[in-house]
């Protein structure tokens, strides 16, 4: 071979196959880093996409539960109206300025 008979030749070889290795490597770590690039982006993504919903499930959540105890307190209201000063369901309703239907619809999302 003509490597073998030209010293600068084989040098010339050398240093290619060198060259050619580091151009190896180096697209193999920007290959990798562009890998962690994007799997970090994917991570942050999805943590910012769950968080969000996180905190929209609980505001659902915490309006429903304030719906409801302000549904008991004002069944509660009623009732104890009724009972204690001996009054129908619309004269509690009436003296406590509320709707029969507002302490109907109350009494049905308690149930």
């Amino acid at each position: 071979m003509l490597a073998e008979k030209n010293e600068t030749i084989r040098e010339c070889v050398v240093t290619l196959k060198e060259l050619t290795a580091d151009e190896k490597a180096r697209m193999q770590s920007e290959a990798r880093d562009e890998y962690y690039r994007r799997l970090n982006w994917a991570e942050e993504r999805g943590l910012q996409k769950g968080i969000a919903q996180g905190i929209e499930q609980g505001i659902e959540q915490g309006l429903e539960l304030g719906q409801k105890e302000t549904a008991r307190i004002l069944v509660s209201n009623v009732d104890h109206a009724m009972e204690s000063f001996h009054l129908n369901l619309t004269g509690a309703c009436a003296g406590l300025g509320i709707t029969v239907e507002a302490y109907q619809a109350a009494k049905k999302l308690l149930k």
